[in-house]
Formats: structure tokens, sequence, C-alpha cells
């Protein structure tokens, strides 16, 4: 399952990120599913402050663990800036979730003490001149989680990762691939 970033800033399933995660992951062989959280694109609904989208985060993984062609036995979640933030929150409750990937993460979002102790594998990219997520706080932060954490660092990557995307699908889906295949 990925989340896409801020909906309040253009964010939805066709940002170019998330288009490279989904890439990444299909030529992988991972099947992936992308949304858009509540009022994004043409979902229905309104923005909500992050409580109402952690609630379509945990709907869509809900709904994909449904599918028939899915083994719900091997799950798990991605998301890029504020989705980052969303997938990182709803992990930890998701006992059937293997792992999860955070592309650009809100710093707050790692710090959090749930996030923290969560001991299944996860992959954090950043960019090295990302001024919404230094690349030192990340660091910091990802030394101190429990379990596997892995950090990539893109040289020369802001928070807006452009050119990067072809990049961050195939580490993504390089992720899953270990933990789900």
């Amino acid at each position: 399952v990925v989340c896409h970033p801020h909906p309040k800033y253009g964010g939805d399933m066709r940002n170019s990120v998330v288009v490279g995660i989904i890439h990444g992951l299909l030529a992988q062989g991972v099947a992936a599913l992308r949304f858009n959280f509540r009022g994004a694109g043409r979902s229905t609904g309104t923005y909500s402050d992050g409580a109402g989208e952690q609630e379509d985060a945990l709907a869509s993984f809900a709904a994909l663990s449904e599918h028939d062609c899915i083994d719900s036995h091997r799950l798990g979640l991605a998301g890029y800036s504020f989705g980052a933030g969303v997938a990182l929150s709803v992990a930890p409750h998701l006992p059937e979730a293997l792992g999860v990937a955070a592309i650009a993460p809100p710093t707050q979002s790692l710090s959090r003490p749930d996030v923290l102790s969560y001991e299944k594998p996860k992959l954090i990219v950043a960019g090295d001149m990302d001024p919404f997520s230094p690349r030192e706080d990340i660091q910091v932060l990802v030394r101190k989680m429990e379990g596997e954490a892995h950090l990539r660092i893109l040289a020369g990557a802001d928070h807006f990762l452009e050119g990067q995307e072809g990049e961050i699908g195939e580490s993504i889906g390089s992720f899953f691939t270990s933990l789900l295949i």
C-alpha cells in the first residue's frame, strides 16, 4: 500500500515519486495499491489533519489484504512525505505488515515512540538537501530505531526528489522484494 504526499499541497496518487514507487514495485513482481486520501483527486471527503488519512491507509491495507490475488501474510506499507508519516503511524498497528518504507518522511513522524520501537524492517529514503527532513536529524532518528532500519541518502536531492523517482522505485522494489517474495 503506497501513501501519497500532503493533499493540502497538491499531493495525490499521481505524484511522480508515488508513480516511481509503483513502477519499482511492479518491476520486482510486487503487487501495489495506491489510493487518494479523502478529498484528494476524485476521492470524496475532506482533509482530516492526519487522523482520517490514517483511516484511509488502514482501509486500503484491509482492502488489499482481502483481494483474491494477494497473500494477506505478505503485505507492507510505503509512503512519500506526508504519506510516509501516515505509513509510519499505521504500521505499528498492523501486525500483518512485514515492513514499511518511508520516503522523505517528516522528522516528527520518525520521532514518535511507537515508530522508534517498531521492530519490523524499515527503509528510510531521504535527500541530503531536504529542508523539511534534514539528513542529520533523519540519521540520528534512524540510529535510535529498534529492529532493522536501513537508511538511504540520495545525494543532491531535496524534498521533492525530482529526477530521483526511478532510483527510489528501484530501492523500494528491492526492499519489499527481500521481505515479501
